[in-house]
Formats: structure tokens, C-alpha cells, sequence
């Protein structure tokens, strides 16, 4: 999950940064608004980091996408790493 109970247009500005700062390997960039797992990832991306993976975004989306309203949203992202 990223980001949680935003509008659409919110979480996709949220998400897309959340995004960025994932694949950018860069935990210190992660808002807690923007992942509500941020300790996790920020634990794998400084593990990525350590022995020279990357990270991949495959899909952002969210639950407005599967007919849920688009004020309040929660925001969804697939990444690899490898």
C-alpha cells in the first residue's frame, strides 16, 4: 500500500513520488503519508543498496481504479528488485 485516504489527484502526486523515491533506492525521501509501510521498505531499499540491486516500478495504481470513489483512495504500487 502507498498512500491512504487522499483524492485521486492527491495520491497520484503522493504515489508518483513514493515511486521515485523507491526506485531511486532513497528511503530518506519517503513520506509516512505516502506509504503507510515505509519502515519495511525503507529497510529493503537500504538493503538493495548494500549489495547492489535495483528497483523497478511495474504499476501504480489505486482503488478508485476498481470502482471505489475517487475522493478518498488508497493508492497501490508493483515493483521488482533485482
Amino acid at each position: 500500500d502507498l498512500s491512504h485516504y487522499h483524492s485521486h489527484d492527491e495520491a497520484r502526486v503522493l504515489d508518483s513520488a513514493a515511486a521515485a523515491a523507491i526506485v531511486a533506492l532513497a528511503p530518506e525521501r519517503l513520506a509516512s503519508e505516502q506509504a503507510c509501510g515505509r519502515a519495511a521498505i525503507a529497510g529493503l531499499l537500504a538493503r538493495c543498496r548494500e549489495t547492489g540491486l535495483t528497483a523497478q516500478a511495474l504499476r501504480l495504481a489505486d482503488s478508485s481504479e476498481q470502482g471505489g470513489p475517487r475522493d478518498r483512495v488508497v493508492g497501490y504500487g508493483a515493483f521488482s528488485v533485482a
